[in-house]
């Protein structure tokens, strides 16, 4: 079960980011929904990426560094390549930049 305070901290980043859990056009917008609802515990850290015109936001690390290491790994993906947008501490609010 996730947190309450997590689970808010969570949804303010994809609505910063515009990613609806409610649609089912993407599996960003799917990834969201099984956080939000239980499905898949939130951890600390939020890697938010962007492929195209679709973002994504991964709860899933409880490092930074495991953070960093997710961040980078579908970079040179062939088929599904994602940047890296931003790392976010749901526990503390805080932002970081993709300049790590």
């Amino acid at each position: 079960m996730n947190t309450p305070e997590r689970k808010a901290a969570y949804r303010k980043v994809i609505e910063a980011f515009g990613i609806d859990p409610e649609d089912v056009s993407n599996s960003g917008c799917e990834d969201a929904a099984s956080y939000l609802n239980d499905e898949t515990p939130i951890k600390r850290f939020c890697v938010v990426t962007q492929s195209g015109e679709w973002n994504y936001a991964y709860a899933n690390s409880e490092t930074l560094n495991d953070a960093k290491e997710w961040a980078m790994m579908n970079i040179t993906d062939p088929e599904f390549a994602e940047t890296p947008v931003a790392i976010i501490d749901l526990d503390a609010g805080t932002r970081l930049a993709p300049r790590w």
